[in-house]
């Protein structure tokens, strides 16, 4: 009896074991919180594959788009402050990178002839303007305040 009572502890703990493992792997692969569009990536950062202009605004989020480069020095300066944004607006803004020297379409569709370069939609879809230079999580936060993050 004790030998099978050993057994069965070992499968439980070897089934939790394998269960958290998995979940470790999914949150350190940029796994959603929970709450968010698993299904979409809505939240994920980096859309320079994966652009649908009308998913993004879909959502009725206000929206920040940075159209860069990873070859772009202002860019790179700027991508930690659009990272934090990203990380700390999720779940209330939508905030999309997109590399224009891999997506020429979204970026020739938006205009954008200079970079870094970021377009702003109101939770409605409305454009609301843009801007052309690297930006600050201060310049960040004020941003989506004038959109309507709360």
């Amino acid at each position: 009896m004790t030998k099978q009572k050993n057994n069965l502890i070992l499968t439980i703990l070897i089934s939790i074991t394998l269960i958290l493992a998995v979940v470790g792997v999914w949150l350190i692969k940029g796994g959603n919180p929970i709450g968010s569009n698993t299904s979409t990536g809505i939240y994920t950062l980096d859309s320079t594959y994966n652009f649908n202009i009308d998913e993004v605004l879909s959502h009725n989020l206000p929206t920040i788009i940075d159209f860069g480069s990873s070859t772009c020095p202002y860019c790179i300066q700027m991508a930690g402050a659009l990272s934090s944004a990203n990380e700390r607006y999720i779940g209330r803004a939508i905030i999309k990178y997109i590399d224009v020297e891999v997506n020429t379409t979204a970026a020739s569709e938006f205009n954008i002839t200079s970079i870094p370069t970021q377009v702003f939609f109101h939770a409605n879809g409305t454009y609301m303007g843009d801007n052309t230079g690297p930006l600050t999580d201060a310049n960040f936060d004020s941003i989506l305040t004038d959109l309507g993050v709360i």
